[in-house]
């Protein structure tokens, strides 16, 4: 289906369209496990030291592939209860203290724009 590729490592990699389909698959198992979007949004934002640069990143990256929305570069959105795997992406980068999650009805202008972009 062309979604991995072998580099010259040996090692398989995700093409563009492997991770468009991965993106599919952890929102359908989000849509599965919750069945019907409650109208609420979550909004993770954190502000991780300079000193802990490399766990910003992955951290920012694991939200990325997990599918959240960046709303700005420490800001992410996401339609579906998701405390318990933010929780469980920071714990064992040890920003946990950095980060916050909070629940909002509404995103203003850009409302719009997310629910294109999660399919809602």
């Amino acid at each position: 289906r062309k979604i991995v590729r072998k580099n010259a490592d040996c090692k398989y990699r995700f093409t563009p369209r492997g991770f468009l389909w991965l993106k599919s698959k952890v929102h359908t198992n989000f849509r599965e496990k919750y069945k019907k979007w409650d109208r609420k949004w979550r909004v993770v934002f954190f502000d991780i030291p300079e000193n802990m640069a490399r766990q910003r990143i992955a951290f920012r990256r694991k939200l990325k592939y997990l599918g959240f929305y960046p709303l700005q570069k420490s800001v992410f959105v996401f339609p579906y209860p998701c405390e318990e795997e933010v929780s469980d992406l920071a714990k064992p980068l040890g920003i946990q203290d950095y980060i916050d999650l909070i629940t909002a009805d509404s995103l203003g202008g850009r409302e719009d724009e997310l629910i294109r972009n999660f399919v809602l």
